[in-house]
């Protein structure tokens, strides 16, 4: 049974718009928002942010599950989960657009944590547009993605670090994209910050990255490429 505070299953073109969630319990699948095997939802216009337990499962922001399509999550905040967006096993023809997705940190806070493109086999098609994101990855722990497109983003590899357990001091990557990850388009996007005065444009070492680095590609989960 889920205890995410909105979970859609099985929903053909339902919606949630102008809500706030907050401090997610520290359970399995207790996310703020979960949609599985549905098809056309829409999130907009709300305000997700804190769990109560960041490790592994927990207190993710907006969580697609198995099958789903078509959905638009747009103009929301997401702050302080374990992954604000995270696909886990599927879904394609999906728009995040114009979201604002900051301080995420992990049961190891450390490491600046991610909003998630692909967390599971196989999301494709999908469409990241207009978002300010701290830090966005690809990961090949369940699996493979591909043919997906990032358009226009501010990728930062930084974070605002308001409200954290601790500050991290490593992962600061703006486009971080794993092994068997196919077929990426990225165009017109911003990557870094200002105050970056050091680190290179392509890592090309492990995957514990403790220099600002604009683009990583081809690390697995045993830290290595």
């Amino acid at each position: 049974r889920s205890h995410a505070f909105v979970h859609f299953d099985q929903c053909l073109y339902c919606w949630a718009a102008g809500i706030e969630t907050y401090n997610a319990p520290s359970c399995a699948k207790c996310n703020h928002v979960l949609i599985q095997w549905s098809h056309g939802v829409e999130v907009r216009d709300s305000f997700l942010h804190l769990g109560r337990d960041s490790s592994s499962d927990r207190n993710y922001g907006v969580s697609f599950f198995f099958w789903n399509s078509d959905h638009k999550i747009e103009n929301n905040i997401l702050r302080h989960h374990r992954h604000s967006i995270s696909f886990e096993g599927g879904g394609s023809g999906s728009a995040i657009l114009y979201n604002y997705i900051d301080d995420n940190y992990t049961d190891d806070p450390s490491y600046l944590g991610s909003a998630r493109i692909n967390h599971g086999a196989h999301p494709m098609m999908n469409l990241y547009e207009g978002n300010w994101v701290s830090h966005l990855t690809a990961d090949s722990y369940w699996g493979s993605s591909s043919h997906i497109t990032l358009f226009r983003n501010w990728l930062r590899g930084a974070e605002s670090q308001i409200g954290l357990p601790a500050n991290p001091n490593w992962g600061f990557i703006a486009a971080d994209i794993w092994k068997n990850q196919k077929y990426y388009s990225l165009v017109g996007n911003v990557l870094g910050v200002s105050t970056w005065t050091s680190g290179g444009l392509r890592n090309a070492g492990g995957c514990k990255v403790s220099e600002p680095t604009a683009y990583s590609y081809g690390c697995d989960s045993n830290g290595s490429y």
